[in-house]
């Protein structure tokens, strides 16, 4: 079941198949006590799917020299320049912050 108000404890003695992978994977009592509290579904995936999932949307591992938004100085960050986050320098990001 999707929504957890259908869910019985027993669900932890299911085996579930990934949809995306085809491995089999078990829901485990803290696990689904997790999903309660925080009032989200299931998951249809297996763990390595979501952390592989996860993985993908981190930032590359490549350094690019940026320039700070609010002072100029120089900086090296994995934001590329093409992206538009801004991007601070740390006393700039401390004085935003603090």
């Amino acid at each position: 079941p999707r929504l957890l108000s259908e869910t019985a404890d027993g669900v932890v003695h299911d085996i579930f198949s990934c949809r995306i992978s085809g491995q089999r994977y078990r829901i485990i009592k803290p696990e689904l006590q997790f999903y309660r509290r925080m009032g989200v579904a299931l998951p249809l995936e297996a763990p390595q799917t979501r952390h592989l999932r996860r993985l993908g949307m981190r930032n590359p591992r490549e350094l690019f020299e940026r320039k700070c938004s609010i002072t100029g100085v120089p900086i090296l960050t994995t934001y590329a320049p093409a992206r538009p986050e801004r991007v601070y320098c740390e006393e700039a990001y401390l004085a935003a912050v603090v």
